[in-house]
């Protein structure tokens, strides 16, 4: 019974260490102190502040610096978690940022944007729309994702926006072309008047009947804006030239991101971007700059952009300036436009992405603040072990007068210190954390909501003294309890070694008091879409299951005693555990709390994963799939559902294939809440049952008829369910609204849709055909009828058909002159536009004429031309190619995006388990000096140092055996919360919960591993001291 005759022993002498060298210190200074206050007048407030902050330097300075490891800790702790989450928070307003300037650049003083709902916009509507008298200004825009070449050679992103310059200084200012201020041979910004009057005045300029060198320069500089291979560009795609770029330099543009190519490279997914010919290469010529500041963009004549991206006919959007207020729906009414456009305003674009993202954002800065919820439980730890070793010093001081308020009060400022400094480390290392996210994520951490995005980095002074708030807050918090055990110390006992043999644990009542209070708040709903009351339930979980833990500390090992009593330092170890379950639990506390956060981090996205690897499965069933290419990256602003007709006649050419069959589907935006992201309207071949197409939570079992042509049935996402508040077997009237039809469109079935934000609705390929709708689909499956055709023979026959159906390079432009800029004619969209805008208003400006004059000057003639001096030849566009995509690869691709956006979730948990196991090494560290009379008895009794290290590495693998289990058990709880509820209501998808068993194993190991070496090597330092003198200290 060794470990009953010296575990009384030990907790004697442990609760004396360090007493007998800070007795005289604090005795003789707080004589001083009485003499002082007894000459001296009423002390104010500020005077006490001032002894408190006398005292803290007097009392803990010591401490910080006999123990700087333990100090450091808690604020790495702090520092950690703050820097964290400011770092989510700075990328994340930054990007959003970024974002909102690009739309304010863009769109700064339209009143309304037009988008179509399906393909590109045609610009025949530009014409009705500038000759209506409620519009003031109609502004064509084109805009394509390209690529630059800068001075390294390397090929960089650029945004490439074709706009009518005559009215671009009425909606986008910015978007105004000027000229480079030439100095030394490098670029700067040349100083401007405002856009308005700069472009009044040149256009003016080159119209009036002079024949000065002004009005030559004024006429040269708006014909080099409609020359075909012209382009002005901003201030961040200057930067990627050479320093000597002047006007006139030349320019690489490569045009493969902007339309589809005829390469191989389609077919492989996994490839990186290059060039994929010459033939997709267009050298272009600098002509000035931009104001507008944001990513990399280039400008050019809406009429040239269309030439130069093969896109005759075709914009991306329309920006209008009414003479009055109408709203997007008074706007659609008056206007008399089509059902096939829809109208939004300009800052609905940065509400939806707002929208869209908010969830993601703010479980992202919840998963960073998991660090910062770890780092109290760590404080909480360090502090209250601290307490422990300076129990007889904190009891002295009650003996000589501090009250238990002035004792709670010391604890407190020294957290307050820690909290302080770890706050600002936090901020500084969240800035540079953030700036190298978004250097290797972007701007959106991997979550693909702002792709292609590396924002400048904006720092808010509000968000950081919230979050530098947070950081001091979690520390108090964590100092709290602490404080509270100091408060209470009994002086006398505890200075006769009686004290502090073992913290009190909280009653058990409060434990199962949270627990109740979690599952309770787990039930209720979501505020404006964030599940607050879900991360609440969250914490009080973790809180309920930490004031258990002492009591789990007990049960287990009550019954493991039992098993150890023939083995002398197992058995210590277990009988210290049972005797100080709750200074046990505040040891692993830290732990317990980091490991419980990564399993139902861990547990969540598995099942994410699981999910997503089934629905996949469900939705792809065919071998190929074929569909065009999104050219515009308008559309997925404005209509993520949007997508691109099929050449005619191509379904019927792959379904014609032998050992093929061809299944059509179309999708359709359905911009129910501009505001929103937009609901997806899909049409699908349902012949074999929606169970089997569909990945069906809810609905009848056999869905397989689509019911009659009156009472058609639907089959709506879980996101459409949920904002819409719809059931099955439930009518929707308001999509009978939009189709324009007299059916009543009935809910069969739910499903997940995890591709979609806004949510889908899925109907049966035949209620199009029994509409009369128009049937070009969007999307072709085609799968292999023929088992002895192997899937390369298949690829190749459907990549002949997609070659040989690919749309005609250009429905205007002849194919010798395709980057020449095409004549006014009838069938020229933009240029009637511009006439119809001056013959409405009654006679034609000196703009209108100057670009009339030019276009007429530099219009091509019939027959070939040759390449003028100075301009390089434009190769002829090529055809708009359909994209064919594997199943094999549409699966890497889509798991590589989601390994992408769960990237930062895998650091945030290494993050959270390394901030506990500082916790474990400073909790066996405060311990080991607290207990050096208890090694040296034991030494005096024959064990030697060895078994001494041993033993204090078997207490830190039982700490840390039943913390692991603990943190275990709690993530799984924790993981269900998430999976069932914080999922559902910040996402509105569902999953099924895959808890993986060797990765949770393999986890706690770890953890158990890591704080038993620690342990080990804390008794190496301690216990090398000298055992005699140990035990002869004694007050």
């Amino acid at each position: 019974m060794i470990g009953e005759a010296t575990s009384p022993i030990c907790d004697a002498n442990g609760s004396n260490q360090q007493a007998a060298s800070s007795k005289q210190q604090a005795a003789s200074s707080k004589q001083q102190a009485a003499k002082d206050a007894a000459t001296t007048p009423p002390q104010t407030q500020a005077t006490i502040d001032a002894m408190h902050v006398r005292w803290l330097a007097t009392l803990s300075w010591p401490e910080f610096r006999h123990h700087p490891w333990r100090s450091l800790t808690a604020v790495i702790a702090i520092a950690l978690g703050v820097a964290l989450a400011f770092a989510v928070q700075v990328i994340n307003a930054s990007a959003l940022a970024e974002f909102g300037q690009a739309v304010r650049t863009t769109q700064a003083q339209a009143d309304l944007v037009l988008h179509s709902r399906q393909g590109p916009l045609p610009d025949t509507l530009l014409a009705q729309l500038v000759r209506h008298p409620e519009v003031a200004t109609a502004q064509p825009v084109l805009t394509a994702e390209v690529r630059l070449q800068d001075a390294q050679g390397r090929w960089q992103p650029l945004r490439l926006i074709g706009l009518d310059a005559l009215s671009v200084a009425d909606t986008a200012p910015d978007l105004l072309p000027r000229r480079l201020a030439e100095a030394n041979g490098a670029t700067a910004p040349a100083d401007a008047a405002p856009a308005r009057q700069a472009a009044t005045r040149e256009a003016s300029a080159a119209a009036s009947p002079r024949s000065d060198d002004a009005a030559a320069d004024a006429s040269r500089g708006w014909q080099d804006w409609f020359a075909p291979d012209t382009v002005y560009l901003n201030a961040a795609a200057l930067r990627l030239l050479s320093p000597s770029a002047r006007t006139g330099t030349r320019v690489l543009v490569d045009l493969s991101m902007g339309y589809a190519h005829a390469s191989d490279q389609l077919i492989n997914e996994t490839a990186s971007y290059s060039p994929s010919s010459s033939s997709s290469q267009h050298p272009l010529r600098l002509a000035g700059r931009l104001a507008a500041g944001g990513p990399p963009t280039a400008v050019m004549d809406v009429a040239a952009a269309q030439a130069l991206l093969g896109r005759q006919g075709e914009l991306s959007r329309v920006d209008l300036k009414l003479h009055r207020s109408l709203s997007p729906e008074q706007a659609q009414r008056v206007l008399a436009l089509p059902a096939s456009v829809w109208l939004s305003r300009p800052q609905d674009a940065t509400a939806r992405t707002a929208s869209l993202t908010r969830a993601y954002r703010v479980n992202l800065s919840v998963m960073a603040l998991v660090a910062l919820f770890t780092g109290a439980f760590l404080v909480y730890s360090v502090l209250a072990l601290s307490v422990a070793q300076r129990a007889p010093q904190l009891a002295l001081l009650g003996v000589l007068g501090w009250s238990p308020r002035e004792r709670q009060r010391l604890i407190l400022h020294e957290a307050l210190v820690l909290g302080g400094l770890g706050a600002a480390l936090g901020l500084a290392l969240g800035y540079l954390l953030g700036w190298g996210a978004m250097q290797l994520l972007g701007g959106d951490l991997g979550g693909g909501y702002f792709a292609g995005q590396a924002p400048q980095l904006l720092v808010s002074w509000p968000a950081a003294a919230l979050y530098g708030g947070l950081g001091v807050l979690a520390t108090v918090a964590g100092a709290w309890l602490p404080a509270r055990q100091a408060a209470a110390l009994p002086p006398a006992h505890t200075l006769k070694g009686a004290g502090v043999a073992d913290a009190q644990p909280l009653p058990l009542v409060w434990g199962l008091g949270l627990l109740a209070l979690a599952a309770a708040l787990a039930g209720l709903p979501a505020v404006n879409g964030v599940p607050v009351a879900a991360y609440a339930s969250v914490g009080l979980l973790l809180l309920g299951g930490m004031a258990l833990l002492p009591l789990a500390v007990a049960t287990a090992y009550d019954r493991l005693a039992p098993w150890v009593r023939r083995a002398a330092l197992p058995l210590l170890a277990v009988e210290r555990a049972r005797r100080l379950r709750a200074l046990a639990a505040v040891a692993v506390s830290g732990v317990v709390a980091a490991l419980a956060l990564s399993t139902a981090l861990t547990v969540m996205v598995a099942s994410f994963r699981a999910s997503m690897l089934s629905w996949l499965d469900t939705v792809l069933p065919a071998e190929l799939y074929v569909r065009m290419p999104t050219r515009d990256p308008d559309a997925g602003q404005a209509s993520p559902g949007r997508a691109e007709p099929l050449p005619a006649g191509l379904l019927s050419a792959l379904a014609a294939l032998p050992g093929l069959t061809a299944t059509p589907q179309r999708s359709e935006p359905w911009p129910l809440d501009p505001t929103q992201p937009a609901l997806t309207l899909i049409w699908r071949d349902l012949s074999a049952g929606a169970a089997q197409s569909l990945p069906l939570v809810s609905g009848p079992a056999d869905s397989g008829a689509n019911g009659s042509a009156e009472y058609p049935r639907i089959y709506i996402s879980e996101q459409v369910r949920d904002q819409q508040q719809l059931a099955v077997g439930q009518v929707w009237p308001a999509l009978a609204r939009f189709l324009q039809t007299d059916g009543r469109y009935t809910v069969a079935g739910v499903y997940r849709d995890y591709a979609r934000p806004g949510g889908s609705v899925t109907l049966d390929w035949r209620d199009l055909q029994a509409r009369g709708a128009p049937q070009a689909p969007t999307d072709i499956a085609v799968r292999r009828r023929d088992p002895d055709l192997s899937p390369e023979q298949a690829l190749r026959l459907v990549r002949d058909q997609v070659r040989a159906h690919a749309a005609p390079p250009s429905r205007h432009t002849p194919t010798n002159a395709v980057a020449e800029p095409r004549p006014p004619s009838a069938g020229d969209g933009a240029s009637d536009a511009r006439h119809a805008a001056s013959d409405s208003a009654g006679d034609r400006d000196a703009a209108s004429e100057a670009d009339t004059r030019i276009r007429a000057q530099t219009a091509p003639r019939a027959g070939p031309q040759p390449a003028t001096a100075g301009t390089a030849a434009a190769p002829a566009p090529q055809a708009a190619l359909p994209e064919v995509h594997s199943t094999a690869a549409l699966r890497a691709r889509s798991m590589a995006i989601f390994d992408r956006s769960f990237a930062v979730t895998y650091w945030l948990q290494m993050i959270a388990v390394g901030i506990g196991l500082f916790g474990v090494s400073a909790s066996f560290s405060a311990q080991a000096l607290a207990r050096r009379k208890e090694f040296g008895l034991l030494v005096h009794l024959g064990l030697t140092r060895a078994q001494i290290r041993r033993l204090v590495a078997l207490e830190g693998m039982a700490w840390c055996t039943i913390g692991a289990v603990a943190g275990v058990a709690l993530g799984l709880a924790v993981a269900l919360v998430l999976i069932k509820v914080v999922n559902p209501q910040s996402f509105h998808w569902s999953m099924d919960l895959h808890v993986p068993l060797l990765r949770l194993l393999a986890l706690g190991l770890a953890v158990v591993l890591a704080g038993t070496v620690t342990a080990w090597l804390t008794a190496r330092r301690v216990a090398g001291g000298d055992a005699v003198r140990a035990v002869q200290e004694d007050w």
